[in-house]
């Protein structure tokens, strides 16, 4: 029962998350290019909060 209701936090947090027009990416990145990635993501999301 305990799982069931995890999942349906997680399945709620997802529909809010898709309802802010954000979707989940994993992606494999080389170490050396880990740093690089990340700030491209801070600059990303930085953009999308100044909308």
């Amino acid at each position: 029962m305990v799982r069931k209701l995890e999942g349906d936090r997680t399945s709620r947090y997802r529909e809010r998350q898709k309802a802010q027009g954000l979707r989940k990416v994993c992606i494999w990145v080389p170490a050396e290019d880990v740093e690089r990635v990340k700030a491209y993501v801070a600059r990303l999301r930085k953009k999308r909060a100044t909308k």
